[in-house]
């Protein structure tokens, strides 16, 4: 490269680095600073107030934490926002329409479901049976493993969409496509089949809940 193609030098005092290196650094320094302030915040309300199951609150966790991450990474702090902030508003807009089924008229499914159950198992309610096995009175020491497993479904689509952002924002769009879509057609499913749980359809009449 010859001396016209070089970039200019940025003169400094002997034996200190250039000012654009002391930026980099800086930024450095406030990335982590940030991203283990945003750590002891969310550990220290987690222990304080539990997991947060609250899609919102997961959501600003996610992306404070994100934007400390981005801190001095160019752009990046602004693609949180462009990101996240469409993603968040999908999301949103699906918890308010999931009443969806009583705003067109369609009454709760409390018979059919139950009895293809029954049909399938032998008179027998597979769900009502596993339940009334697996919830005893003394908790074992294996419902932990069973309900963590069951809760991880309120944390676990968010942190792997936090982590695919970082690592790749294809993979990242990628899976947000096909987490909001099968979110979007579970929903218009039980639009059109909005069934009664099953341990009530087993169990109960629509007179005995109350809304039913």
């Amino acid at each position: 490269m010859s001396a016209i193609d070089d970039p200019p030098s940025i003169a400094g005092p002997a034996g200190c680095a250039p000012p654009t290196d002391r930026r980099v650094r800086r930024l450095t320094v406030l990335r982590w600073v940030a991203v283990a302030t945003w750590a002891v915040v969310v550990g220290w309300r987690t222990v304080d107030d539990g997991f947060a199951f609250n899609r919102e609150l997961l959501l600003l966790y996610i992306c404070t934490g994100l934007l400390a991450a981005s801190i001095g990474q160019g752009r990046r702090m602004f693609y949180v926002i462009r990101d996240w902030l469409p993603f968040a508003l999908v999301l949103l807009a699906y918890d308010l329409s999931r009443g969806a089924a009583t705003m067109v008229g369609r009454p709760t499914l409390w018979h059919w479901q139950a009895d293809a159950d029954r049909w399938l198992f032998a008179g027998t309610m597979p769900t009502v049976w596993l339940q009334e096995r697996l919830k005893l009175p003394t908790p074992p020491w294996w419902e932990i493993g069973i309900s963590t497993v069951y809760m991880s479904f309120f944390i676990l689509p968010y942190v792997i969409a936090g982590v695919l952002w970082l690592r790749n924002r294809a993979e990242w769009k990628a899976f947000v496509r096909l987490f909001v879509g099968l979110n979007f057609a579970a929903l218009i499913v039980y639009v059109l089949l909005p069934a009664a749980p099953p341990w009530a359809a087993a169990r109960c009449t629509p007179a005995d809940v109350a809304g039913g």
